[in-house]
């Protein structure tokens, strides 16, 4: 019977490791978190990686590297709460009116953290509250009451200062060691792949490219 995980993959993974530490540096431990998910510290990239592709190989042996695909419905709902948490920073960028801007992202971050709350109790999210929900709600609830009472401040910054305040969480996500793409992330891998530090690796570098994109 012909494996889906033969020990050429294993190989390739790590080779993929090994340029990913040539162009990246020995990241796999400086970014591996400080709570109990970091089980085995990696020294490098490549090593990251090597544990990665073992990992998928103890998964594949217990039988979990292939689950059941979730249905076609849920599976939609997990990829638009991945996206819905980086709609308030697009209205604000796209509704002319600053007032009606602000209130619709408030009103939005609110509902998605609403909506997030359902859907976790329905089994469907495995990552509930997300911390960028909740700093949207924090941002763009503050936007819409500053938009009210200082109403000229607001029409020249407001576009730049919550920007900037989400760019700082997405900084501070990675100074400590949380990226913030990992919660995003975690609803689609599967959870044996959380606590590996090429995980973490590659969501460092999806965290950090955003703000440039």
């Amino acid at each position: 019977m012909v494996t889906p995980f033969p020990e050429a993959k294993t190989a390739d993974t790590a080779e993929m490791g090994a340029a990913a530490a040539a162009t990246g540096g020995s990241l796999g431990a400086a970014l591996l978190p400080t709570g109990k998910e970091s089980t085995a510290p990696a020294s490098s990239d490549a090593e990251a990686f090597r544990q990665l592709a073992e990992a998928a190989l103890a998964a594949h042996a217990r039988g979990e590297a292939g689950p059941q695909e979730p249905h076609l419905l849920i599976r939609i709902l997990q990829k638009a709460g991945s996206y819905a948490s980086f709609s308030p920073m697009i209205l604000v960028a796209v509704i002319p009116d600053i007032r009606v801007a602000a209130l619709v992202a408030a009103c939005v971050a609110v509902f998605n953290f609403l909506v997030a709350t359902a859907l976790r109790w329905r089994g469907v999210l495995k990552v509930w509250p997300k911390t960028f929900d909740l700093v949207n709600i924090a941002i763009y609830v503050v936007a819409m009451a500053a938009s009210f009472t200082h109403p000229d401040f607001t029409r020249l910054w407001m576009p730049v200062w919550t920007s900037g305040l989400t760019g700082l969480y997405f900084l501070a996500s990675l100074l400590v060691r949380r990226p913030f793409t990992v919660e995003l992330a975690k609803e689609s891998a599967p959870e044996w792949m959380w606590g590996n530090a090429a995980f973490y690796a590659m969501n460092f570098w999806i965290s950090l490219a955003h703000p440039f994109k």
